[in-house]
């Protein structure tokens, strides 16, 4: 998957930024990894007309399911944890079967 950015996934994972802190991040089946952030999926909308992008990142952080947001579009990847509640409720379902 390419953003409109020109940032493509997974790769796009090896140089990013939570909160503009450092991090390893990468792709994984199961959750489980040796990444800082174990991202198991991901949701592009590039906008219309070249007007950003608005990726999310579902991953597990200490073991913990965590949605991520990134709207970047120069430089490298900043992901913020997202604020949207129903949407990390949704995504704890998913983890736990429901």
């Amino acid at each position: 998957m390419v953003t409109a950015s020109g940032t493509s996934y997974p790769t796009g994972f090896s140089a990013a930024f939570v909160g503009m802190r450092s991090v390893s991040m990468g792709w994984t089946d199961t959750g489980s990894g040796n990444y800082d952030y174990n991202v198991v999926a991901v949701y592009n909308y590039n906008q219309p007309k070249d007007l950003g992008r608005t990726t999310y990142a579902f991953a597990f952080h200490e073991g913990k399911p965590v949605v991520l947001i990134n709207q970047t579009m120069e430089g490298p990847d900043n992901w913020t944890v997202a604020k949207d509640t129903t949407l990390k409720s949704r995504f704890v379902e998913i983890v736990n079967g429901k």
